[in-house]
C-alpha cells in the first residue's frame, strides 16, 4: 500500500488509466444524435492582418447563418484580432452587440502573463460588452484531454467553461467532468465557414434552439478519433454532461476499497481455496468494474487500485515460490530443516515424538571429489538408509552435515537400540560413481515431553555433537536428573533468558610485562552466573549461543561491558590493553567489523588498548575474506592476536597468511616447562618465531614462580595466570591498579 500510495501521489501509472480509457471508448463507441453544430474556419492570406481579415468575414458569415437558423448559442471558440479592413471590422463588432446574448467569446489564461495571456483572448475591440467563457483544456503528455472543468478562476470570478454553456441543461451536474469518447464526431453536425460566405449558399438546417460553436484555436488528440479540433472536445464534455455520463471515480474511493477488500481475505480465517476464491473475486470485479465504467461513461482511474493487487499478488507469488524452494534443500532435494519446522509445528509440543539428528562427518572432503549428480546419489542413500524402519517418516536434510527425522516412542521398546542398528546400516560405504565411500555418524536423540519441536531439534544437534563414534555413537537426551553432568535441555532457553536480560558479565585476568613486573593488559572473560546452576563454564554456553544463532548478540555484549570497563580506568589515568576472544566462525563476513565499528564509535576509548584474541582458527574458510575483515578493523587502531598457539587449529599457516600482533602462547607447553624439555624447546622457538616476526609473546597458564622464572629466562614479554592473578571484576581490577600505583601487590588479594 505504500509503494502504491508514493507512485499515486506522482501520478507515475497515469498511462495505465489513459489505456484503460481508450480501451473503454473504443469498445462502446457509437453514434449519437447531438444538438451542437460546428463550423470549421478556414481563414486565407499572405499576412496577419489579411488572414485576420478573412477569419473576421468567415466568422461574421457564420453568426448571420446561424442568428437565422435561430440558434441559441453561438460560441466563437477563436481569439478575434482586428484585421486591415475596417468595415468587415465593424461589422462583425456590430453584430456581436446586436447578439451578445446568444453570442460567446472564449480564451484560455491559464498559467499565462502580461502579453502572452493576451494571444489567447480577443482584441478588446471585439471583447468589450461581450460574454466570455473559459476554453481551457489541460492536455497529458500525448495532447489528450481526459477531463474538463466547469469553471476557471480569474481575479478571484469564477469564468464559465465553454462546454456548460453548452449542454440542454444549462448546469453542469459536477465541478470536473471526463468526455465520454464512445460518442463519436460522425454523429456532430458539421458546416464549413467558406460555403456559408458563399453567394446564395443553402441556410444551415439545424433544430431551433440549437447551439454551435465556431471554429478551434488548436488540434488535440481524442483517443479513438485521431487528431481533431479542441472545439469537439467542449460538444462531447457537454453531451456527457445531458446523458448524465462523465462522473470521475478518483483512485483514491477505489483504491481504499480494494485496500480493504485485500485486508480482509490476507486476515481472514478462510481456507486456502477459499481465500484463493476471494482474491479471483477481487480481481474480477475489477474486470467487470472496467466494462461497466466504459458503458455508464464512468471515468474511474483504475490503475492504482490494479497495482496494488499486482503487487499484492506479486508478493504473494515471490512468497510461494520461496515456500515451495526453501522447504527443498537444494543439493539433495530432500525437505530441509525448514519443512521439519514447518510439519512437525516448531512451536508446538509434540510429546509422542522423538527427534533425531545423525551427524555425518568428512562430508565436505568427500563433496570435493563428486559432481553435483553424484553428491545427490550419495546424500539420497544415506537418507534411504535413516529410513528403514522408520514407517514411513520423512528424512530432513539441512544441507550441511545433518541429517534429522521424527519417530513416534512408543513403536519401540529400546529407541537407542534400534538407532545403533539403523546407525550401523546407514555407516555401510557408499557405492557412487563405481568408487566406495566410508560413511562416519553420531546420532543425538531428544525425548523431552515438555519443550517444542524447535527447541528440542537445537538439543538433538546438541546432543549429536556430543557423541562420540568410538564409546558413544547414539546421545540421548531423555530427562534432566539423568543426563545432568553431560547436558542440561534446559541450558538454551536459560541463555536466551541470560541475554534478553543482560545477565552475561565479564571478568577481567591481568597480564603482566614479565620485565617491569607492570600490569600492561588484560583479557575479557564472559562469565555466567545462573540462580540454579551457578557459575557455568564460558565453553558451554559459548558453544550453545553458537547453535542457536546468539553469538554475535554475546559477541556484542561482552565488547560493550570491556570498553566500558576500559572507559572506567581511563578516566582514572590507567590504560592497559584489554583483550577479548572472538571465533574465528565470525569473520566469514565482514558483519563482525560492523559490529565493533557500532561499539566503538562515539566512545572515549583508544582502540589501540583493545585486542581481538582469535579463537578456533580452523574454522577460516576464507582466508582473503578473514585478513580484509581484520585488516578493516585493525585500520580502527585494533590489534590480533592469535589465542591457543601451538595447538590443534592455531598453527603456522594462520600466522602466515593474517596479520597478527600478538602470539598466545598455550597453557599446554606452559604447564609443562619445568618437567618437559619438549615443552621447553617448543615455547623458545614460540617465542623467538614471536620476536623475529615482530609480534608479542603472550604466556598463559602461569600456575607457580618457577614456570614464570623460566619464561623470564626464555624471553617472553607478556604472561597471565592464576599464580599472577585470576580473572577478577573490572571494579577489582582497578584497585589492583590503584594498589601497585602506591607500592603494595595488590595480587595477595586476587591470586
Amino acid at each position: 500500500m505504500v509503494v502504491v500510495l508514493l507512485l499515486a501521489s506522482m501520478r507515475f501509472l497515469a498511462p495505465v488509466d489513459f489505456t484503460i480509457w481508450a480501451f473503454q471508448a473504443k469498445l462502446f463507441e457509437r453514434v449519437s444524435p447531438v444538438d451542437i453544430a460546428y463550423v470549421d474556419l478556414s481563414p486565407q492570406g499572405d499576412t496577419a492582418a489579411e488572414s485576420a481579415a478573412s477569419l473576421n468575414r468567415q466568422v461574421l458569415a457564420s453568426i448571420r447563418a446561424f442568428r437565422r437558423a435561430d440558434a441559441e448559442v453561438i460560441a466563437i471558440n477563436v481569439a478575434l484580432r482586428k484585421s486591415n479592413s475596417p468595415s468587415v471590422d465593424r461589422d462583425l463588432r456590430n453584430e456581436l452587440i446586436s447578439n451578445r446574448n446568444r453570442v460567446l467569446l472564449t480564451r484560455d489564461d491559464h498559467g499565462l502573463q502580461g502579453d502572452l495571456a493576451g494571444r489567447t483572448r480577443s482584441d478588446p475591440y471585439f471583447e468589450a460588452g461581450m460574454q466570455v467563457v473559459d476554453n481551457h483544456l489541460p492536455k497529458d503528455f500525448l495532447d489528450h484531454v481526459w477531463s474538463v472543468e466547469a469553471f476557471a478562476e480569474e481575479d478571484g470570478k469564477r469564468i464559465p467553461s465553454l462546454w456548460t454553456r453548452l449542454t440542454r441543461t444549462g448546469r453542469p451536474a459536477s465541478a470536473e467532468i471526463g468526455p465520454d469518447y464512445s460518442i463519436l464526431i460522425e454523429g456532430i453536425p458539421r458546416f464549413d465557414s467558406a460555403q456559408l460566405m458563399a453567394q446564395g449558399a443553402v441556410e444551415p438546417r439545424v433544430p431551433g434552439g440549437s447551439k454551435v460553436v465556431i471554429g478551434s484555436p488548436e488540434e488535440l488528440r481524442i483517443s479513438n478519433q485521431g487528431q481533431q479540433p479542441s472545439g469537439f472536445i467542449h460538444i462531447i464534455a457537454a453531451a456527457t454532461n445531458d446523458q448524465g455520463h462523465g462522473t470521475l471515480v478518483y483512485w483514491n474511493v477505489l483504491l481504499i476499497g480494494v485496500f480493504a477488500a485485500l485486508l480482509a481475505c490476507a486476515v481472514s480465517r478462510l481456507s486456502k481455496s477459499k481465500r484463493k476464491q476471494a482474491y479471483g473475486s477481487l480481481v474480477t470485479a475489477i474486470v467487470i468494474g472496467i466494462f461497466l465504467a466504459g458503458a455508464f461513461g464512468v471515468r474511474t482511474e483504475f490503475s492504482d487500485s490494479i497495482a496494488l493487487l499486482a503487487i499484492y499478488g506479486g508478493f504473494r507469488a515471490l512468497a510461494r515460490y520461496k515456500r515451495r524452494h526453501l522447504l527443498l534443500e537444494p543439493r539433495s532435494r530432500l525437505p530441509n530443516f525448514v519443512a521439519l519446522h514447518r510439519d512437525l509445528g516448531g512451536d508446538e509440543i509434540a510429546p509422542n515424538l522423538a527427534i533425531v539428528v545423525a551427524k555425518v562427518a568428512r562430508l565436505d572432503s568427500v563433496f570435493t571429489t563428486l559432481t553435483p549428480g553424484e553428491q545427490e546419489r550419495y546424500l539420497r542413500q544415506i537418507a534411504d538408509r535413516l529410513a528403514i524402519g522408520q514407517g514411513g517418516s520423512t528424512i530432513y536434510y539441512d544441507g550441511g552435515k545433518y541429517f534429522a527425522f521424527a519417530l513416534k516412542t512408543a513403536q519401540f521398546e529400546d529407541l537407542e537400540a534400534h538407532l545403533r542398528g539403523l546407525r550401523a546400516i546407514a555407516t555401510q560405504s557408499v557405492e557412487v560413481g563405481a568408487r566406495l565411500f566410508d560413511v562416519s555418524m553420531t546420532i543425538g536423540v531428544d525425548q523431552d515431553a515438555y519443550r517444542t519441536v524447535s527447541n528440542r531439534l537445537s538439543s538433538a544437534i546438541a546432543a549429536a555433537d556430543r557423541a562420540r563414534e568410538a564409546y558413544r555413537p547414539v546421545f540421548m537426551i531423555t530427562d534432566f536428573q539423568s543426563d545432568r553432568e553431560d547436558w542440561d535441555y534446559s541450558l538454551q532457553t536459560r541463555l536466551e533468558h541470560a541475554l534478553s536480560h543482560d545477565r552475561i558479565d565479564i571478568a577481567l585476568q591481568p597480564q603482566f610485562d614479565l620485565v617491569s613486573g607492570d600490569i600492561v593488559g588484560a583479557e575479557a572473560l564472559a562469565r555466567w552466573f545462573d540462580e540454579e546452576q551457578g557459575q557455568i563454564p564460558p565453553e558451554r554456553f559459548i558453544g550453545q549461543c553458537e547453535r542457536v544463532g546468539r553469538l554475535d548478540e554475546l559477541t556484542e555484549r561482552v565488547l560493550s561491558k570491556t570498553l566500558d570497563s576500559i572507559e572506567a580506568m581511563s578516566a582514572n589515568g590507567w590504560a592497559p590493553t584489554v583483550s577479548l576472544n572472538i571465533s574465528a566462525i565470525q569473520f566469514a563476513d565482514e558483519g563482525i567489523a560492523d559490529l565493533i565499528e557500532r561499539q566503538i564509535v562515539g566512545r572515549a576509548v583508544d582502540p589501540k588498548g583493545v585486542t581481538i584474541e582469535l579463537t578456533e582458527t580452523a574454522r577460516i574458510e576464507n582466508f582473503a575474506l578473514a585478513r580484509r575483515t581484520i585488516e578493516r578493523i585493525k585500520q580502527l587502531g585494533m590489534r590480533f592476536s592469535i589465542d591457543d598457539f601451538g595447538i590443534q587449529t592455531a598453527n603456522l599457516e594462520t600466522i602466515y597468511e593474517l596479520p597478527f600482533d600478538e602470539i598466545k602462547i598455550d597453557r599446554l607447553f606452559i604447564g609443562n616447562l619445568r618437567q618437559s624439555t619438549k615443552a621447553r624447546a617448543i615455547t623458545s622457538s614460540l617465542i623467538g618465531l614471536a620476536r623475529d616476526s615482530g609480534m608479542v609473546s603472550v604466556a598463559e597458564g602461569i600456575e607457580d614462580n618457577a614456570t614464570l622464572e623460566v619464561l623470564k629466562g626464555l624471553g617472553c614479554e607478556r604472561a597471565q595466570g592464576y599464580f599472577l592473578s585470576r580473572p577478577i571484576p573490572p571494579k577489582d581490577l582497578s584497585k589492583l591498579l590503584e594498589s601497585r600505583t602506591k607500592g603494595s601487590d595488590g595480587r595477595r588479594y586476587h591470586g
